[in-house]
């Protein structure tokens, strides 16, 4: 059976703090991380020591400053269904895993990571898919005032790139980093903007001839 062992793996920087509280997880005496990780305040920081032999998928949510520390000989062997990973992590800042061994034996990959990445890349091409229509609704509408017309809708589109990183860090700061809800608002952002578009004309342009006058 192969064994990965990992070194100290930071997702971000980690800083000391004598409030962190600790706890030990004997997996050989049938103690489990999963369960040790929903007993603790997700709030502050916390040190999750491990040692034996645990058999379980560990899911880490939530968390604001979490370590994981695996003593000599400590392993983690995930566990069916084959789909989920050996450790996933959501919506968590200051996480770090050190010295724990995972045996990977099913071909899954050991960390969730690769599943956000691959999200997040698919966001981007999501997002792209309507660019055409906006550049074209511009050309249509703007018609002889097409640059005009571009250049507001990309001034309020950097209005919004101005504004999201400071709703986002005052979200995250008035709910105890809650990543979750900072998807919530920018899905919501984009429901609104799709309501929005349906309200364009894009068949009557902006410098259409004004009407004979009547006789």
């Amino acid at each position: 059976m192969a064994g990965l062992l990992f070194p100290p793996w930071v997702l971000a920087d980690t800083t000391a703090s004598a409030s962190k509280k600790e706890v030990l997880v004997r997996c050989d005496a049938g103690q489990k991380i999963g369960w040790a990780l929903s007993k603790l305040d997700k709030m502050r920081p916390n040190v999750v020591r491990v040692s034996g032999a645990c058999q379980e998928n560990v899911d880490i949510s939530g968390f604001d400053d979490l370590t994981i520390v695996g003593k000599p000989g400590a392993t983690l062997l995930p566990v069916p269904p084959v789909t989920a990973h050996a450790i996933g992590v959501w919506a968590s800042h200051l996480v770090s895993i050190e010295g724990l061994t995972i045996r990977i034996t099913d071909g899954r990959t050991a960390f969730g990571l690769v599943a956000c990445y691959a999200c997040i890349l698919k966001n981007g091409f999501c997002n792209d898919l309507a660019m055409p229509s906006a550049w074209g609704a511009c050309m249509d509408v703007g018609g002889k005032f097409a640059g005009t017309y571009s250049g507001s809708m990309n001034m309020m589109g950097n209005f919004g790139g101005v504004a999201g990183p400071i709703v986002v860090g005052y979200i995250l700061q008035t709910t105890g980093h809650n990543w979750a809800l900072t998807f919530y608002v920018s899905a919501a952002v984009y429901v609104v903007g799709a309501i929005l578009w349906l309200f364009v004309d894009p068949v009557t342009p902006l410098d259409r001839p004004p009407a004979p006058a009547a006789d």
